[in-house]
């Protein structure tokens, strides 16, 4: 309807209007703006019902006339009425609004329902659309639910159609929560068709709010639907919109429970794919306690949840959604960069451990016990990574066997040629490598220690039937996870006593998130699981190596008081071989020591901004992209080789256009002069500087955001440890030490070896994720300590990460 020709109409009045008006109080300047903003259903006769500003009225369309007219009883007249600072009247796009769109919008979502790999995010979208929901108390809307829709539509859908930040693998689900649950969109790709279709739901008569909102029925359907995408780079969003406490409640304090726990299965469920946001759509007298304890519930379980309350008005029903687009593109952002070729699905099959639950002291239901069948040893072998074999002072453990105290450093265990004594129970401890105890020289002959050294120093893992360790002859597993990262789910893992006991150190048994990696045959050595174990100790490995030269060269700032100094360590990892006696078989278990202290997540792996190199091609690969082309708002165009695209770095949300660049990874040529600046770099004076740095403000975290830059320079620009993530420790003479695992290396590798792309996991991204690092990165007082000098401008940007630019063909 013309918004404009309804505005500036004659409108004419019956007998009987004009005295139920004058009765009920009613001006005809508030029916002339009904007809313009108010919510309206057809009626008989080609009558229209308009609602608006707590009155509704009648009108007869044929004859333009005002038929009847009365007050709304649901609220106080008082408070009632829209006010429309900025009135908000989005129509549908009706360049998109045709029937051949429309038709391409349904084939184009069989062929999207058809292809779970491909998918990017998957948005679950809960609308609360009881009675309440017609009140008509948000500024900028004609009630609550049209405010909903309007701010889906105009924020959250065309808000990212306009960016270019999804494309036809971006899906989304709409849910109507009343009494039941409907399905009023189901897995439909984000388009203009997807825009219109929400606009539409505007109209009451659409879709009109009616009955009680029940939150059970519609929480479970939204787990069905977020269960329907199990892969891993499918970020999952769910976004719950309510105005008031669940109409299940009432009074019942076990139902409220129950949806508390509900939101804790979901939570559970997803983890770190998830993002949770639920929406309190009323004035400031509702509370919203289920609400808010459903938030927190799901967090527990490592889900991102939030609990938003906006004003009731538009602007900020709008600050809403455009927060839920950036916690969306983030963890997208995230779930694809891990995407190395072959789309791998995400287990489903586990539980995760509520953030505050209690340690256990003994083994209970929600443990996993392997018992050994020797009186001599609890696990058949214990492998661990021997990539530092450049001398041998690295392969001794100075661990007593007996008493499994430290009794010695390295160097003094080499320089004895009978070995070290422990002081505590008088016996010399053994080497794991090769279990030669005592004797150095027997140590040097091993087969384990001399042969094959160069592949050793490549990486590789040895066994043997000894570990540090309390003398246990159970282990057991949490069924729980307890925690979760990019690649990885942490079980807390302990040594077992005679009585049930736990005993010893809390450890962590890390597995992999992918179903893919747990794949095994009867060869540990040839499966997924070993190749899986050996990624992860190999970049810890190569991280611990950086780590120590790092600190070594840290020692050397003569600037830097010894009491401000912090060390880096990473955690050395082992593979625990157990004896499964119930299935007559054995396990392998990646395990570490659990790290003490306030454990947090400091630097990630790909810097704040987005790395991803947007391809249009890619990205709605199997579509005609003619057709996506029309369905996103967007030109496609035949590129030729001829023609190049300028390279540009992406801007904050990492939004491209069509006609974007290749992977970097493609030109890493010989000839390639960046070295030059590495040289430049490592070698120039800190003499100039250091008269400026004041090292008294060093903060603790400097020393991790110098680390990763010391990396790349010290490496030649060919690595850069990133993600680091663990704990501080602080002993009791005052040295502070950063005890850190699972970290991310992103390796530069050169065109003729290939091969190696990615050979640090999913995480490692190249120079994508270097270059993503010095976006950021601000070189800190440390940093210039060692000489180094930021490279944030596109100059230096490009000088080190020369690329070829294709156009998409």
């Amino acid at each position: 309807m013309d918004s404009m020709q309804i505005a500036n109409s004659v409108l004419f009045s019956t007998d009987h209007d004009r005295l139920r008006r004058l009765k009920r109080q009613i001006d005809k300047i508030t029916l002339q703006e009904a007809r313009r903003y108010g919510m309206s259903e057809k009626q008989r006769k080609g009558r229209i019902k308009y609602t608006y500003a707590g009155h509704v009225f009648i009108y007869d369309k044929k004859k333009n006339r005002a038929i009847t007219s009365w007050k709304t009883e649901s609220r106080p007249c008082t408070n009632s009425g829209t006010k429309f600072y900025k009135p908000i009247l989005i129509q549908k796009s009706e360049q998109h609004d045709r029937r051949d769109l429309n038709l391409s919008h349904d084939e184009v979502t069989t062929l999207v329902r058809q292809k779970h790999k491909n998918w990017s995010s998957h948005s679950v979208i809960v609308v609360d659309m009881s009675g309440s929901m017609r009140d008509d108390d948000v500024d900028g809307a004609r009630c609550r639910a049209d405010g909903v829709w309007t701010s889906l539509a105009r924020d959250y859908v065309k808000e990212q159609l306009e960016t270019n930040a999804c494309s036809l693998f971006d899906v989304v689900s709409v849910i109507a929560m009343r009494e039941t649950a409907e399905v009023v969109v189901e897995c439909e790709p984000m388009t203009f068709v997807l825009y219109n279709k929400l606009v539409s739901l505007r109209d009451w008569d659409e879709l009109k709010p009616h009955g009680h909102g029940y939150y059970l029925p519609a929480l479970r359907e939204a787990s069905r639907l977020l269960s329907i995408n199990a892969y891993g780079t499918c970020a999952l969003n769910l976004m719950f919109f309510s105005d008031g406490k669940p109409s299940d409640l009432g009074g019942c304090n076990k139902v409220r429970q129950e949806l508390i726990d509900m939101a804790g299965e979901i939570g559970s469920t997803f983890g770190r794919r998830l993002n949770f946001v639920c929406i309190g759509m009323a004035g400031q007298g509702e509370k919203f306690d289920t609400l808010e304890n459903m938030v927190k519930e799901a967090k527990l379980f490592g889900c991102q949840a939030n609990f938003e309350r906006p004003s009731l008005d538009s602007t900020s029903l709008s600050q809403v959604m455009s927060s839920s687009v950036t916690s969306s593109l983030a963890t997208k952002t995230e779930m694809s960069s891990l995407e190395t070729g072959a789309t791998r699905m995400v287990r489903t099959d586990v539980e995760r451990e509520r953030a505050n639950a209690p340690d256990d002291s003994r083994v209970n239901e929600n443990w996993s016990v392997y018992q050994s069948s020797s009186d001599e040893q609890y696990v058949q072998n214990v492998w661990v990574w021997n990539s530092e074999a450049k001398d041998f002072s690295r392969l001794i453990d100075p661990r007593c066997n007996t008493c499994y105290k430290e009794v010695a450093s390295n160097e003094l265990a080499v320089s004895e040629s009978k070995g070290a004594i422990c002081e505590s129970c008088n016996a010399c401890f053994f080497c794991t490598r090769c279990c030669a105890v005592g004797n150095y020289q027997t140590h040097r002959r091993s087969n384990l220690c001399t042969n094959n050294l160069r592949d050793r120093r490549s990486g590789f893992l040895v066994g043997g039937p000894h570990l540090p360790g309390p003398r246990s002859y159970n282990v057991a597993v949490k069924k729980q996870a307890f925690g979760e990262g990019a690649e990885r789910l942490a079980f807390k893992f302990r040594f077992v006593g005679p009585d049930g006991r736990f005993e010893g150190p809390g450890m962590v048994a890390k597995e992999s998130r992918f179903v893919e990696d747990l794949m095994s045959t009867r060869d540990y050595l040839t499966s997924h699981r070993h190749a899986y174990h050996r990624s992860f100790m190999r970049t810890q490995a190569t991280a611990s190596r950086f780590a120590i030269t790092f600190n070594a060269a840290v020692q050397d700032l003569d600037r830097i008081p010894l009491q401000k100094i912090v060390r880096i360590e990473f955690l050395k990892p082992f593979i625990f071989e157990l004896e499964d006696r119930k299935k007559g078989t054995n396990i392998n278990l990646l395990v570490e020591p659990m790290i003490p202290g306030t454990y947090k997540k400091f630097t990630d792996n790909f810097g704040a901004k987005n790395c991803i190199k947007r391809n249009f091609s890619e990205e709605n690969k199997g579509i005609d992209l003619f057709v996506a082309a029309a369905l996103l708002g967007r030109q496609y165009k035949v590129a030729t080789h001829s023609q190049k695209a300028k390279p540009r770095v992406p801007d904050g949300g990492g939004l491209g256009a069509i006609l974007e660049e290749d992977s970097e990874e493609d030109d890493d040529s010989e000839d390639d002069d960046s070295h030059k600046c590495y040289d430049e770099e490592s070698s120039s004076s800190s003499s100039d500087s250091d008269s400026t740095i004041d090292v008294s403000q060093l903060r603790n975290e400097d020393f991790l955001h110098s680390f990763s830059h010391f990396t790349y320079v010290r490496s030649g620009g060919r690595y850069m440890v990133v993600d680091l993530q663990g704990a501080l420790q602080i002993a009791p003479d005052g040295m502070k030490t950063y005890l850190l695992t699972d970290p991310a290396i992103h390796y530069k590798y050169r065109k003729n070896d290939a091969k190696k792309k990615r050979q640090y996991g999913r995480t490692d991204l190249g120079r994508r994720g270097m270059r993503a690092f010095f976006e950021t990165h601000k070189c800190n007082g440390i940093c210039r300590l060692f000489g180094f000098r930021d490279k944030s401008n596109e100059e230096a940007l490009e000088r080190l990460f020369r690329v070829k630019n294709k156009r998409d063909e």
